[in-house]
């Protein structure tokens, strides 16, 4: 497998966990909303948001055998200059989320072991950076739009080989 289709499935893969994540913790945090969603004050979307968080945790752990081969073509992506800095920013807010978002919720995981304050602001940071994370994913899906219309007409393949069309969707998703 290339590993711009193991870069693709590990992508698509965390955005399919991230939205999941995001829509069952807004019904959490939004109970009444939650109550006209799907009928009652269910616990199941609470532990459908445990497991699901779990899986985000461990999702990273089948791309291990790649681990090298991949943060060397990462490295290599992201020592381009213009046009592409917007790549170590997305890096840079996708892992500061990614690793945010799980210890927080790792601490949260720990209900009745750690003491109230650190439970309370455990909480609050949670959240301020999943609100955070919805603010930086509009401006992912705002500089990527022509690439992600580009996908839509490709009917979501991974191109083999960088066409002269993805590289002119590329780059003038990256200009503007």
């Amino acid at each position: 497998m290339k590993i711009s289709s193991i870069r693709g499935w590990l992508h698509n893969g965390n955005v399919m966990l991230s939205f999941t994540l995001l829509v069952t913790g807004l019904l959490m945090m939004f109970p009444d909303f939650r109550s006209h969603i799907i009928g009652g004050f269910g616990r199941e979307i609470g532990l459908a948001h445990l497991w699901i968080g779990w899986a985000f945790l461990a999702f990273p752990l089948f791309f291990l055998p790649v681990a090298k081969t991949l943060w060397r073509e990462t490295q290599k992506r992201l020592s381009t200059k213009t046009p592409f800095r917007w790549r170590k920013a997305n890096l840079g807010f996708a892992l500061t989320f990614a690793i945010g978002i799980n210890l927080t919720g790792i601490v949260l995981w720990w209900n009745g072991h750690v003491p109230l304050f650190v439970l309370d602001a455990s909480l609050l940071l949670h959240q301020i950076l999943t609100f955070a994370f919805v603010i930086s994913l509009s401006a992912h899906l705002y500089v990527a739009r022509r690439g992600i219309a580009a996908r839509f007409r490709n009917g979501f393949r991974f191109p083999t080989r960088q066409t002269s069309e993805t590289a002119k969707a590329r780059s003038v998703a990256f200009e503007k």
